[in-house]
């Protein structure tokens, strides 16, 4: 008994079948709900030493596959084989076991369209009206929202609005604004059309306005202009936290920095540029081509990579470390830009194929929290799936007879097939 003792204690277990003294290991698994039931090749896991009220290890496991199983009525269940390794302890911990019917609130009973705000939906009934809570806003549909910012622009045919939804009784036409500061303050003449809006990075008073040739920022609080950057014919334009990137006709590059009032240009190198898209530092550009391949600048070492053909769409993690692309042929593939380590290892480079239910993939967007999740819109089903390469993959419908969905933070807020919008709580 006292060899026994001394053996266990070194983390050591003897294997009857062999007859030999061998290293264990572990198991740690940090789950979602907390009281979810936890089996082990087939077997309920009871003797639970806990660090928190969701996590548990198990220590002193023989090496070997084991299959892993989590659940919980009205829960989709989670399954994986983990692999325990002599002396090491394997981990899960982002499990996340998903409602089979998630609680929904309805927003609306019958509306056409809706966008999202810093302060909630704005929607479109059938008779092209904008409504925000009780208040009718003019224009007949939205040109531009963010989730973060707290104002919009809508537009009916012919002007566009700028409406701060404090105060969304107001409506200031933005085309009129625009131009005759633009003459009065910066002595340019003429009158020209507004091409894109985007909310300012790091200030709610103020709106970047480009045209065909130039960029400006517009500061509505003080109703002040300013031209950022002159384009040679604006092709794309994108935002990082501090720098505003616009490629003009010619393929350059301009890079306009937002806290030192400074431009770079960058030639390109490349042509028919369809989508631009920038890490949040602006460091790396991701660029679509129109004939499907996915480019890649690394402005810190200047050098243009390829990262994918036929390629129809693609999404970056916020954390700018993995990408998603959706392919022509209707598959989801996950580069990883960086190396990603935390229940697993992937080498930076590394591309990874995802498997998805058939059907037409039109939406993808990442999870923030849980971190190694994403959602995705498949034909009419909203999909919600792990990236744990390990097998199985975990994926299910979430909602079945969607039209569109948008995320504000974990709200998931869904345009059902019969005209309903409904609002679902992601945390559990």
């Amino acid at each position: 008994m006292a060899t026994y003792l001394l053996i266990s204690a070194q983390g050591l277990a003897l294997n009857f079948r062999h007859f030999k003294i061998i290293r264990t290991g572990g198991l740690y698994l940090k789950f979602e709900p907390s009281d979810a039931v936890i089996k082990i090749d087939g077997r309920i896991y009871k003797n639970k030493l806990r660090f928190g009220d969701n996590d548990i290890y198990i220590k002193k496991i023989l090496p070997g596959n084991y299959q892993i199983l989590l659940s919980k009525d009205s829960y989709q269940n989670w399954q994986k084989e983990l692999i325990v390794k002599p002396g090491l302890v394997t981990s899960a911990r982002q499990v996340r076991l998903w409602p089979q019917n998630p609680k929904t609130q309805i927003i609306e009973e019958k509306i056409k369209d809706f966008w999202l705000t810093g302060r909630g939906p704005i929607y479109q009934n059938f008779d092209e009206l904008l409504q925000f809570k009780t208040n009718t806003l003019r224009g007949k549909k939205i040109r531009f929202s963010d989730s973060r910012s707290n104002f919009i622009i809508s537009e009916d045919r012919k002007n566009s609005f700028l409406i701060n939804l404090e105060t969304p009784t107001t409506a200031i036409n933005i085309d009129e604004l625009f131009n005759s500061l633009k003459q009065r303050q910066l002595a340019l003449p003429g009158i020209v059309p507004i091409k894109e809006f985007f909310a300012h990075p790091f200030s709610d008073s103020k709106i970047v306005i480009a045209t065909q040739k130039a960029v400006y920022i517009l500061d509505f609080k003080k109703i002040e202009l300013e031209q950022l950057s002159t384009i040679d014919n604006l092709v794309a334009l994108n935002l990082s936290n501090a720098e505003i990137f616009a490629i003009d006709s010619a393929n350059n590059l301009i890079a306009a920095n937002l806290i030192l009032k400074r431009n770079a240009s960058t030639s390109l190198e490349i042509t028919d540029i369809n989508k631009m898209t920038p890490s949040r530092d602006g460091i790396k550009i991701f660029l679509l081509k129109k004939t499907g391949e996915l480019m890649m600048l690394d402005r810190s070492l200047q050098k243009l990579e390829k990262l994918g053909s036929d390629i129809k769409d693609f999404y970056l993690a916020s954390d700018g470390k993995r990408i998603a692309l959706i392919t022509e042929d209707q598959r989801l593939k996950i580069i990883y830009l960086e190396d990603y380590e935390l229940d697993f290892k992937i080498p930076a480079g590394s591309l990874s194929e995802i498997t998805m239910p058939n059907g037409t993939l039109t939406d993808f967007t990442w999870l923030v929290s849980p971190y190694n999740y994403f959602i995705a819109l498949v034909d009419d089903n909203l999909i919600i799936s792990e990236l744990d390469p390990r097998p199985p993959q975990n994926t299910h419908i979430l909602f079945s007879r969607v039209k569109k969905y948008l995320l504000d933070k974990n709200q998931l807020y869904i345009l059902k097939e019969n005209n309903e919008l409904i609002k679902a709580d992601l945390n559990i």
